[in-house]
């Protein structure tokens, strides 16, 4: 067997209200402040509350949104009186997270998200195939077996990573829902509270010398295709297509967005049909990368 050393993860981030109303970070967050501790004695923990103005007015964003600023072209951009308020405060983060790409980044950013899907736990990796990111989605699998824990991770250079875990040597979001915006549900907190105290807990292990075996995806049920990204056009004939299109989603097949319990639900092609408004019926995965994945989330999510 062989064996890869990998450096000491000694420099941690952990981020909350990238999303301005996604509040179970940004309470988390706050909660590790007062404590002034959130790992072991050999682990530096910094605690950011990452877009400070979209928490105070409880919005998704400002201007932009934040977590897709933090591309390499983004963050050298010049600024002036003119440049978004996210795109100003993304190359702060990098400034006090970063520099991106350089030694002197943190070991380790972990981003904090919550979503009205009701997808449980997700870890998301900004690059594909990052040792440490799957180790620690193992260890919460296996740890936190009442909570449905996923991984996805995205196939794109890390120059062309856009959102703020790409900024450390290793970076991972959690992301936890179902949870409403602008509110704070509880069992969601606790949960996210507990992957963020797991995920220090291997840190811990990993840094005293602990082997642990290679997170293949066969061994670690981690999958083997790749999320690919899609954003949505914002001018108002795109986000009108758009709701038409999720309004003949949800006519089409209750099962897909009715029962609450649903979302978030791995669909795998051939499974679902669609129904079109002349009738017509599209089985799921057409058009879709070969042997890809996707998941039901609410339009809002």
């Amino acid at each position: 067997m062989e064996v890869v050393n990998l450096p000491a993860v000694s420099r941690v981030a952990v981020c909350g209200g990238t999303h301005g109303n996604e509040l179970s970070g940004v309470y988390l967050v706050r909660e590790l402040q007062k404590k002034k501790k959130g790992g072991a004695d050999d682990v530096s923990v910094t605690m950011v509350i990452s877009n400070p103005r979209a928490v105070q007015q409880c919005r998704r964003y400002v201007e932009t949104d934040l977590n897709r600023c933090f591309t390499a072209a983004t963050l050298s951009a010049p600024v002036s009186d003119k440049t978004p308020y996210e795109m100003v405060r993304a190359q702060e983060l990098n400034a006090l997270l970063g520099p991106k790409g350089a030694d002197e980044a943190a070991d380790l950013l972990c981003d904090l998200h919550n979503t009205t899907s009701n997808m449980g736990l997700c870890i998301f990796s900004p690059v594909a195939c990052d040792w440490v990111c799957m180790q620690i989605y193992r260890h919460l699998q296996r740890e936190m077996p009442s909570w449905p824990v996923k991984y996805l991770s995205f196939e794109r250079p890390a120059a062309e990573a856009f959102s703020l875990d790409s900024v450390g040597k290793h970076g991972l979001t959690i992301e936890i829902g179902p949870q409403p915006h602008g509110v704070v549900r509880a069992d969601i907190f606790n949960a996210m509270k507990e992957g963020v105290r797991l995920m220090l807990d291997w840190i811990q292990k990993f840094n005293s010398g602990q082997r642990f075996l290679s997170p293949s995806p066969r061994r670690s049920s981690v999958p083997d295709v790749l999320r690919k990204d899609c954003d949505v056009q914002r001018d108002r004939a795109s986000v009108s297509r758009f709701r038409e299109r999720v309004c003949i989603l949800r006519e089409g097949h209750r099962s897909l967005s009715g029962p609450k319990e649903n979302s978030g639900r791995s669909i795998h092609p051939g499974e679902k049909r669609l129904k079109g408004r002349e009738g017509g019926r599209a089985e799921w995965g057409q058009g879709m990368p070969r042997g890809g994945v996707g998941t039901t989330k609410d339009a809002n999510g």
